[in-house]
């Protein structure tokens, strides 16, 4: 394995397996990656100069590894409530193509368990893929419909997470033609 990849694996192991803070280091990473790869996100140089080490600044990853590496993230944030949140803004940052599916079906199986702050978190993943609007988000939308879970959702306690997922049923009904 060359030293990019070791690099990968190991930044990977640490977003599982570190404490707390190298956790959350680890996952900001990931996203960082996962943004570079993502011809959508247009991001900051400097600040993948400052955060990622030499090899994770030169590593390409095929897109089954970034899908890989996407499935992982949403197994975390079943796992680990405390870095949901985490691991959601890292999948926000992958390519809509990758992300979309994967996202409607853990928004499928976990939603009604979710906490406000890691549905808000996984509203703003879904709401980055649907302004998009691509062909992949709507296919996957009319597979995974999300509406009713939207639907609950805004109508939270929480005015942030009630808000983000009156926007996102907006976007999903006018995806879907029923706006």
């Amino acid at each position: 394995m060359n030293r990019m990849l070791e690099a990968w694996e190991t930044l990977l192991e640490q977003a599982e397996n570190g404490d707390y803070d190298e956790q959350q280091d680890a996952l900001f990473q990931i996203g960082l990656i996962l943004e570079r790869h993502n011809p959508a996100i247009e991001g900051e140089p400097d600040m993948y100069e400052e955060a990622l080490s030499r090899e994770l600044l030169r590593l390409t990853l095929a897109p089954s590894r970034q899908a890989d590496a996407i499935n992982d993230l949403l197994k975390w944030a079943i796992q680990d409530a405390a870095a949901a949140d985490a691991c959601l803004y890292a999948v926000s940052r992958a390519e809509v193509g990758l992300v979309i599916e994967p996202l409607l079906q853990f928004i499928q199986r976990q939603g009604p368990k979710m906490n406000d702050e890691v549905a808000y978190q996984t509203v703003v993943a879904l709401d980055t893929c649907l302004r998009q609007g691509l062909d992949a988000v709507k296919q996957a939308l009319a597979k995974y419909d999300p509406t009713a879970q939207l639907d609950e959702w805004q109508d939270a306690d929480d005015d942030l997470l009630a808000d983000k997922a009156l926007f996102a049923l907006r976007r999903v009904n006018h995806l879907l033609g029923q706006a």
